[in-house]
């Protein structure tokens, strides 16, 4: 996106309105980035030297703290680099999603030539059929509609599909106060894949480093022609940092979701609007409106930037999606642009 920068020859008619405050993205951004930061630029020499043993050093201690084998996990280019190499490596695999569901996954089976099922909208995970399908994908909790399915029907989807492979993304796991898997249950469960990354519980969506959690024999049949070009010694470095100072990325999650219901009851009050909370720190909103003028709205008078389908979200058009930031002024800002829609007389009453 251009932003708009002062003193900038270009006419304001011509660029895109600056962003000031995101409430598109899933990202924790209430990370202290700084000390990270100070720690790569006095690691900067690493811009010169390959990632090779710094990927097997963060293999080592990554496996350690999610307690599985060494075996049984691979470093990858980000979590959509999971998705993509998980997809290419079996080609023309049959794989039922469960809408709305992340973007990645629908790019990334439809690119490898997957024959992709959809589950109707909404079905519980008891109800899936998966007579002649190789791969189940899903998020938790899900994007980006926020749900969360409960431990107990994880696992008994586990149990009673051994055939199938249950791909699960827990990137956004510490977005929830539910139990839920946790990655050493690759061990108890053959046909569980975890992926996952640093991206957004970090706030570190830039360095493009992610992980595949699985069996040996599914690792080594991805590891097989599989070179991760993508992630760079510096990037390794930042993820070193993240597994010895876990303390500093901790997310004050109880507040967060505190913050999602306060301003989920505030956007309720507002006429055109009905919010559709989760149980993690992000919600959808129906609009009696076009979810789409009214972020174009927002943006362009406000500065504010809001999740639509038109962003690549799979949501229905009348949908935004929202993530409530770190502090309350921010969110204020975002219950007052949807207050000056509304009292212009854009919604639909």
């Amino acid at each position: 996106m251009t932003h708009t920068v002062k003193g900038s020859a270009h006419k304001e008619q011509d660029m895109e309105p600056e962003v000031v405050l995101d409430f598109s993205t899933l990202k924790w951004q209430g990370a202290r980035l700084e000390p990270i930061k100070e720690h790569l630029v006095n690691h900067i020499d690493l811009i010169s030297k390959s990632p090779g043993d710094s990927s097997t050093r963060i293999a080592r201690l990554l496996s350690r703290r999610l307690e599985i084998d060494e075996d049984e996990l691979l470093i990858t280019d980000g979590g959509d680099g999971a998705v993509r190499l998980i997809a290419d490596a079996h080609r023309g695999a049959c794989s039922l999603i469960l809408p709305p569901t992340g973007m990645e996954f629908r790019q990334a089976l439809h690119h490898a030539g997957h024959e992709v099922r959809e589950a109707p909208e909404g079905t519980p995970l008891a109800d899936l059929v998966t007579e002649g399908v190789d791969f189940v994908w899903l998020s938790v909790p899900s994007n980006p509609d926020g749900k969360v399915y409960r431990h107990r029907d994880l696992l008994t989807l586990l149990k009673k599909h051994p055939d199938t492979t249950i791909i699960v993304d827990l990137s956004m796991r510490k977005y929830v106060l539910e139990e839920t898997l946790k990655v050493s249950d690759i061990q108890k469960y053959p046909n569980l894949v975890v992926l996952s990354s640093f991206s957004r519980a970090y706030n570190l969506a830039g360095l493009c480093v992610g992980y595949i959690c699985a069996r040996p024999d599914f690792i080594n049949g991805l590891r097989e022609d599989y070179v991760p070009t993508g992630i760079s010694s510096l990037a390794l470095e930042a993820v070193h940092y993240v597994l010895v100072h876990p303390a500093s990325f901790t997310i004050p999650i109880r507040k967060w979701l505190r913050d999602a219901r306060l301003l989920a009851k505030e956007i309720d009050k507002i006429e055109g609007f009905e919010s559709k909370l989760s149980d993690a720190p992000f919600f959808l909103v129906e609009c009696s409106s076009p979810a789409q003028q009214v972020a174009e709205y927002l943006l362009k008078e406000h500065h504010i930037l809001v999740g639509t389908a038109a962003k690549g979200i799979d949501i229905h058009g009348n949908e935004l999606r929202i993530a409530p930031l770190p502090h309350q002024a921010e969110n204020d800002a975002l219950i007052e642009g949807l207050r000056g829609w509304a009292e212009a007389d854009h919604a639909t009453l």
